[in-house]
């Protein structure tokens, strides 16, 4: 005959930072409530949590989200940016019967916001995110990453053409973790675009996963212990097409745009005999928009007839072949793009 029964369950339950100051949980202690939340700042990386038993038979376990447990009724847990989960175990006397009551500690990124995602559709392929030149594509809620009392202004964070780009105002003082949605990336892990070189990021990304006006979620978070970032290596070139025809009536050229990111060593023929590929049509001409540069081209494709027209410009996988874009230095045209001109 069991002559007591004990319900397993808390008469206190506080979080505190490292200067012992107490951090209000949401809701208030409610002992047949198991989850709550808790918010800290960014310089946060350590708390206190402390649970009272409401019966000194009882025992408690404190559970960090790592799996590391205490059997004391006060535990130091560390934090990482983002959410955090502490659980705390209340068993009975009996041993069997028992409660878990959950804190998700959420620890302030440096930098948090929310990007809104604009398209930029008048190049092939299309860019899409946020950039704070010409016609400010997209929207963040806060541009401003704030280090050790500095402020970095991100300007850009855009998909282009196979890659994501992040570019700040100023350079970022050391290695970060840049993260959009679910997805991460490190500073040190970037390379460095040609034609910025200085607060300047990118990481090849196929499909960053965000459609136009799509919210995502976008942070910075820096290591625990400062670190600087070794030099980087400069960045894959890339292309896009541009100034593109709606369509094409089969008998006219096809005249449109290719641009790049970097210089090739090349002339007109590279491009037009053996660069470029044409279904339903021929390359005629390739001309330099600029005399004395390499980076805009335009293109004339003659269309066959009135079947629709596919120009295609392949990334580049060995420097030997014919038609391959490559920098003096090695670097490889890195993606392959590829318009369609629709017939009458």
């Amino acid at each position: 005959m069991t002559r007591w029964r004990w319900a397993p369950v808390l008469s206190g339950l506080s979080v505190a930072d490292e200067d012992d100051g107490a951090v209000a949980l949401t809701p208030a202690l409610d002992q047949a409530v198991g989850d709550y939340t808790a918010v800290v700042s960014e310089d946060v990386d350590e708390m206190t949590v402390s649970a009272t038993r409401n019966h000194g038979g009882a025992s408690v376990r404190i559970i960090e989200g790592d799996g590391t447990t205490t059997a004391a009724d006060e535990a130091t847990v560390s934090l990482r940016y983002g959410e955090n989960v502490v659980a705390v175990e209340v068993t009975a006397e009996d041993g069997v019967t028992a409660m878990t009551y959950a804190i998700t500690i959420t620890r302030e990124r440096p930098w948090s916001a929310t990007l809104t995602v604009g398209v930029n559709g008048s190049t092939v392929p299309a860019s899409s995110g946020f950039s704070a030149y010409t016609s400010h594509r997209g929207g963040l809620s806060e541009q401003y990453v704030t280090l050790d009392g500095n402020r970095y202004k991100v300007l850009i964070l855009m998909h282009v053409a196979g890659g994501l780009y992040l570019g700040t105002k100023t350079e970022m003082p050391g290695d970060f973790t840049l993260h959009v949605g679910d997805l991460e990336f490190r500073g040190s892990d970037s390379s460095v675009p040609v034609m910025r070189t200085r607060g300047a990021y990118w990481w090849a990304l196929e499909d960053p996963g965000w459609a136009k006006d799509d919210e995502v979620a976008v942070g910075i978070t820096v290591p625990e212990e400062p670190q600087s970032m070794s030099e980087r290596p400069l960045a894959s070139p890339v292309a896009r097409f541009s100034q593109l025809p709606a369509s094409h009536d089969g008998s006219k050229a096809i005249v449109l745009r290719i641009s790049f990111s970097d210089t090739f060593e090349m002339d007109f023929r590279t491009l037009r005999d053996h660069a470029l590929e044409a279904t339903n049509g021929e390359v005629r001409r390739a001309k330099r928009v600029n005399k004395d540069s390499n980076l805009k081209w335009e293109i004339r494709v003659k269309p066959d007839g009135t079947d629709d027209v596919v120009i295609t410009l392949p990334a580049t996988e060995d420097c030997a072949d014919d038609g391959a874009l490559c920098t003096t230095d090695g670097r490889m045209l890195y993606n392959t793009v590829s318009v369609t001109i629709p017939g009458p």
